[in-house]
């Protein structure tokens, strides 16, 4: 079973080097293993952040450069990143005019 040209030692010592030798390196690759399935999960979920973020970008520049958009200034795109109101829902933070001409505040 074992190849012709395997030179194994009849030390019983140098047998128990190699063998801790052979645990310690299966030790290492399992642990290589595992950083390695991290990694994978971090790349996967830096991949899904930027297209949720490349999606960010292309609603911005549709509502920027579109045809049929509203053609919105710096400080209405701050006002609306600030309150989270690209999906459709328009809110208005009592801090610009822009808001306040989208939606009526409401008073405290």
């Amino acid at each position: 079973m074992t190849p012709p040209d395997l030179d194994l030692p009849n030390d019983v010592e140098m047998l128990k080097a190699m063998v801790l030798a052979m645990a310690e390196k299966a030790t290492r690759v399992e642990a290589l293993e595992i950083e390695v399935d991290d990694l994978k999960a971090r790349n996967a979920d830096a991949d899904a952040r930027i297209a949720r973020l490349t999606q960010i970008l292309k609603a911005f520049d549709r509502a920027r450069f579109g045809r049929r958009s509203k053609k919105l200034g710096p400080a209405s795109i701050a006002c609306r990143l600030r309150l989270g109101s690209w999906k459709g829902v328009a809110l208005a933070c009592c801090h610009c005019r822009a808001c306040e001409s989208a939606v009526p505040a409401t008073r405290r």
